[in-house]
């Protein structure tokens, strides 16, 4: 399988996003290609998109909590890392939830 570049799978995305702006996954991925490219306002903007149109999903929550942790903004990224194991009871999710907790903890103090 070839491997897009990230500049053309975000040019992708945002095109498919003007198409289909209520499209959570769509947010979710461009927020990855963000988040790998250490863009992390372009990240926190973009999963939180996501996660305002999939209210539920804990991964949608969790990405977000990261990104604010890299703005270094930890009460925020708090309250979503919480959400990310509150909305986790449910459905299946894609961290581990043992590390949260930890994260959770180590912002707090």
């Amino acid at each position: 399988m070839a491997k897009i570049d990230s500049e053309a799978g975000e040019s992708q995305l945002k095109l498919l996003l003007r198409q289909q702006p209520d499209t959570a996954y769509l947010h979710f991925a461009l927020g990855n290609i963000y988040g790998n490219q250490q863009r992390w306002s372009e990240a926190q903007n973009a999963y939180f998109n996501a996660l305002q149109l999939a209210k539920t999903d804990p991964d949608y929550a969790y990405n977000l909590a990261v990104s604010l942790e890299h703005l270094g903004k930890p009460e925020a990224a708090i309250t979503y890392y919480q959400r990310a194991l509150a909305n986790s009871r449910d459905t299946r999710a894609n961290f581990d939830r043992q590390r949260v907790r930890q994260r959770i903890e180590v912002l707090g103090q």
